[in-house]
């Protein structure tokens, strides 16, 4: 869904519009015979905004048949094809006495649709959409999307072959029947109709129009490799895409960047963080960066939510009640209308930890070490002896005749992780242990 608003707000809405126009899903100049709702018709509620053109939530909706007729112009490497009840008409001796010839226009270039097929490809394999693949013997591609209105109100797949297309809608003209399941039962749905449809045609894939040109680039930033996508913690970020020759990237990454973080505490290093606890790590960088600390309205709230929001994967409704009782409200229609006694409105994203920040560019810098933690460090690397019996800071010199703090071979690091460690791990607050912590470190 981010996806979408945010490639909505980049080409603007009136080029969305035009776009659904050639489709025949707008009729702009005849716009009482679509169920588009423009700002003519109804000046306060109509469906020229994101939320209705970028995630579907419009005013009527479009039917069924409008919207498979839709995605039959992708898989028809950009035709549009009228839809039609009949081609023809024969008689009893074959003779053809009635032609029904569709009208068909050129919605998209070749070369889009073809990206297009492949986007819609990869949400059935390996995507989400899994359930309306064919059966592997069959060897027949499958592309398609799911969708699913407010509420669960309804439950939509229109999908694709190399050889039809076919568009599934469950749902239910009383807006206040709310269906139970998921939009993958409508793409399981279509696998079972087009499984017997399909039998018997030679196996088939997408083929990807030759114009295209590959390209390699970096799946952070979308931009060409830099020297270090390879090197990102999670594994080379570099990619193969497909273009439209004139439309590839031509700058280089300058997401991905180098940075010193201290190992204890991951987090960036400070002046005096001991050199053996220094790091140089690639992350990638954003604007805004993302701080996963920071305490923004409601965040108790935010966090409690994102969490039971996951769990509706596993788990049914009335499990979540029994699970977060106390915690959250459900209306009749068993929504989620509040999370500890904060309407779910005020929930939005804000504040909800991203699942990649661990790897953006620490956004603090390290507050476990200070100039004696330092000092102690360059005083462990005079040969000395810090960790034996020496005549070192801990062993058997000023600090005492035993052996010392560290003379059983813990390091100063060993310690301070520990130290650090037994805080992590008690309930303390998060907050306020940087004085015991350090005063711990000390003695």
């Amino acid at each position: 869904n981010t996806n979408a608003v945010t490639m909505l707000e980049t080409i603007g809405l009136d080029a969305a519009i035009n776009s659904l126009s050639r489709l025949r899903l707008i009729d702009q100049n005849n716009p009482d015979k679509d169920s588009f709702v423009s700002p003519q018709e109804d000046p306060y509620y109509n469906d020229v905004n994101l939320a209705s053109l970028a995630l579907g939530g419009l005013t009527k909706g479009f039917s069924p048949l409008a919207m498979t007729a839709a995605y039959g112009a992708i898989a028809n490497d950009g035709v549009y094809v009228e839809p039609i009840v009949y081609t023809r008409v024969v008689n009893t001796k074959g003779e053809t006495i009635l032609e029904n010839i569709p009208e068909t226009h050129v919605a998209y270039s070749p070369e889009v649709a073809s990206l297009m097929k492949d986007i819609l490809r990869t949400t059935v394999n390996p995507g989400l959409s899994y359930r309306a693949r064919l059966p592997q013997e069959l060897g027949i591609e499958v592309a398609g999307k799911t969708g699913t209105t407010q509420a669960n109100g309804d439950f939509w797949y229109v999908g694709f072959s190399p050889y039809y297309v076919g568009g599934i809608w469950v749902g239910n003209d009383n807006v206040q029947m709310k269906l139970s399941g998921d939009s993958g039962n409508n793409a399981r749905l279509w696998s079972s109709i087009m499984t017997p449809i399909h039998q018997g045609l030679p196996p088939a894939t997408f083929t990807r129009n030759p114009n295209l040109i590959p390209i390699s680039v970096c799946k952070v930033s979308g931009k060409l490799p830099g020297d270090l996508c390879a090197l990102d913690q999670r594994g080379s970020q570099i990619i193969t895409e497909y273009f439209i020759p004139g439309t590839q990237p031509t700058e280089t990454c300058d997401v991905h960047v180098k940075a010193e973080v201290c190992t204890s505490s991951n987090m960036k290093k400070s002046i005096y963080c001991p050199g053996n606890l220094v790091e140089e790590r690639v992350f990638f960088t954003r604007d805004p960066l993302f701080d996963p600390e920071e305490k923004t309205d409601n965040y108790e709230a935010k966090k409690l939510y994102q969490q039971i929001l996951e769990d509706r994967i596993i788990f049914t409704m009335e499990e979540l009640q029994q699970i977060y009782a106390g915690q959250m409200s459900v209306d009749e229609n068993y929504q989620i209308t509040h999370v500890l006694g904060i309407e779910v409105e005020k929930l939005g994203p804000s504040g909800f930890i991203t699942e990649d920040y661990q790897y953006q560019v620490p956004t603090r810098t390290c507050y476990y070490h200070t100039k004696w933690h330092y000092e102690q460090w360059l005083n462990e690397g005079d040969g000395n002896g810090n960790n034996g019996n020496g005549n070192g800071n801990n062993g058997n010199g000023h600090n005492g005749n035993g052996n010392g703090n560290n003379g059983n071979g813990d390091t100063l690091e060993d310690i301070i992780n520990q130290i650090i460690d037994e805080f992590e791990n008690s309930e303390e607050d998060p907050d306020k242990p940087i004085d015991e912590i350090l005063e711990s470190i000390e003695n």
